[in-house]
């Protein structure tokens, strides 16, 4: 059997639920016994958490990690990366059709400007011009 707040049940126990959904989950436990015997288990769950004593790992493993999994990262066809390993950055991709929308994009913009400021264009200067001059 599945209901709605079984899901939640986590949330209701570390009190990350509002109000209203907090209210309604107790009401709900108080008919439901599979929810009230799912957060038993849960409550015990965290309780045996807490009595672990925190040990820090014996050794890094990241190093070890780190170049397997760039050793076995495939090479996608069509995929950009720009990354700066030295730095520890973020890597950013860019696919193939992304790059060939911003360049249309890039384009679009591009034509719009031209047309906006192209040489010889007196249409939207001659009326202000001719104002000017009649009130001079």
């Amino acid at each position: 059997m599945s209901d709605i707040w079984i899901d939640r049940l986590s949330e209701y126990l570390d009190g990350e639920l509002n109000e209203v959904d907090r209210e309604a989950i107790e009401q709900h436990l108080t008919g439901c016994i599979q929810c009230r015997s799912t957060l038993e288990q849960l409550r015990a769950v965290v309780q045996r958490a807490g009595a672990m004593p925190d040990k820090p790992p014996e050794r890094n493993i990241w190093n070890g990690i780190a170049s397997r999994i760039n050793a076995d990262a495939p090479t996608t066809p069509g995929v950009v990366d720009i990354e700066t390993r030295r730095s520890g950055r973020r890597v950013i991709t860019f696919s193939l059709p992304q790059l060939v929308a911003a360049g249309i994009a890039l384009m679009v913009l591009s034509a719009c400007t031209g047309w906006l400021v192209r040489p010889g264009d007196t249409l939207l200067v001659l009326p202000l011009a001719d104002a000017i001059v009649r009130d001079a």
